[in-house]
């Protein structure tokens, strides 16, 4: 599994839940946006663990 493929893993197990082709247009967009609320918050937790 190459580096690209592991940062879009969760919006692409998103799009095969629900039955979306993750390489089509709107597979892209679904993806995208998932994978910017994900790791927004994944990072977000990251940062507040760090600061206490």
């Amino acid at each position: 599994m190459s580096l690209a493929k592991a940062f879009l893993w969760p919006g692409t197990k998103f799009c095969e839940f629900f039955d979306v082709d993750p390489e089509g247009e709107t597979g892209l967009m679904l993806r995208w946006v998932f994978n910017t609320m994900f790791y927004t918050a994944a990072g977000l937790i990251g940062v507040w663990i760090v600061a206490t």
